[in-house]
């Protein structure tokens, strides 16, 4: 597990390791950090979900139907035993992803599935945005130009392939950390924590808007079996200081937030002059009494707004105009 910091006003900062690894990693404790609420966005690098073709092949069977899986379909590209967005992600990056069905990666996914709900998070899978997602380490770098690619989990090489690899991504996003927790990242036999950074790196691109989402034609295979979050080309230099998205207000408009059971809440009355574009290109409303009302949109999808909070938590606006 690892953990980023990122300050408004200064560099990104590595949670030390010690204070991540207080409690042990069980079940509960997971449970407890991740309902407290305190992380923006969480990047996890498993599967939140099976391949259609191998839950309908599994139904088919349990019904006592006729089986048809002759061997092209039981090796190589196939959509029995690879996810819609592992695919993609192959064709994308060039990394093949481990096949959840067939696979000891399924122990890691039926743990994320206890853990995920016992913590009542259960993400939304169709791409939209969730405090929970899914990523692969080694593809996402594959996304970042000038990665070497080398392997960073074994053999004699992959100490100075993580520290080549590490020392990029610190330089791109001006990442700081304590000299104890770079040693521990680059000298451990395992690549779990260098791993856990990459996550963290990847959860911050989403918060800002700064990953591939599934295509349309990809999004009812999204919903279904889930999706993993890559960055795009470009984006490590921009998530220290993201630059937030225009947005085309009404001269006079109610702003509503989409809550969880889907009905939209009335959360204020606004005038666009009321607010104030600042440079990063976020908006905000001082003078409208109470706290100041900030609009920092991150992704645009028809009348809809993405935005996050100041803590990276994401929301969704919509704009109704009144006179």
């Amino acid at each position: 597990m690892a953990g980023v910091n990122w300050p408004e006003d200064g560099p990104p900062r590595l949670i030390p390791f010690a204070e991540l690894e207080e409690q042990p990693f069980t079940d509960a404790c997971l449970v407890e950090m991740l309902r407290s609420g305190e992380w923006g966005r969480v990047a996890i690098d498993v599967p939140f979900g099976w391949p259609t073709g191998l839950l309908d092949l599994l139904g088919r069977w349990r019904a006592g139907e006729q089986v048809y899986l002759p061997a092209d379909r039981r090796r190589g590209r196939s959509e029995t035993l690879y996810r819609r967005t592992d695919l993609v992600t192959w064709d994308l990056t060039g990394v093949k992803p481990i096949p959840v069905g067939v696979e000891s990666l399924a122990w890691v996914a039926l743990r994320a599935f206890h853990v995920l709900s016992q913590a009542e998070l259960h993400p939304p899978l169709a791409g939209r945005d969730s405090s929970i997602i899914e990523t692969y380490p080694k593809a996402a770098l594959a996304c970042w130009p000038d990665m070497p690619r080398g392997s960073t989990k074994s053999g004699d090489a992959a100490p100075r392939v993580r520290a080549e690899v590490l020392a990029l991504l610190a330089a791109g996003v001006s990442l700081t950390m304590e000299d104890v927790d770079r040693r521990a990242i680059l000298e451990q036999r395992k690549d779990h924590r260098f791993d856990a950074v990459i996550c963290a790196l990847v959860a911050r691109a989403a918060m800002v808007g700064r990953t591939r989402l599934p295509a349309e034609t990809d999004r009812k295979a999204a919903y279904e079996e889930g999706w993993i979050y890559l960055p795009v080309a470009g984006s490590l230099t921009s998530l220290a200081r993201p630059e937030y998205l225009e947005v085309e207000m009404p001269d006079g408009f109610i702003l509503e937030t989409l809550e969880d059971s889907e009905s939209w809440l009335e959360w204020g009355r606004y005038r666009r002059e009321h607010f104030d574009r600042l440079p990063d290109g976020s908006y905000v409303c001082s003078g409208h009494g109470g706290s100041p009302t900030w609009i920092r949109c991150v992704r645009r999808e028809d009348e809809w707004l993405h935005v996050i909070d100041g803590g990276g938590r994401p929301f969704t606006y919509r704009l109704h105009s009144i006179e």
